[in-house]
């Protein structure tokens, strides 16, 4: 990680530019890359989760009660 930032320093005090900013320009597309993956992918495992019984079977007693309560 060091020899990161010190070879990042020197590319700065060179004043290459045009590296400098094709550098950004690679790495923001990559984060963009990276970040859209990540969300579909939360986005499939959101979809796959099915509601557990014992809730799907309260939500049942809910409705029926309500419907008890609001015909009579």
């Amino acid at each position: 990680m060091k020899n990161f930032i010190q070879d990042f320093k020197e590319l700065a005090v060179k004043g290459n530019v045009v590296t400098l900013t094709i550098g950004i320009i690679i790495g923001s597309a990559f984060n963009k890359i990276v970040s859209m993956l990540v969300g579909k992918a939360e986005d499939e495992k959101e979809a796959n989760v099915s509601t557990p019984k014992d809730i799907q079977l309260l939500s049942e007693i809910r409705d029926l009660l309500k419907k008890q309560t609001t015909s009579s």
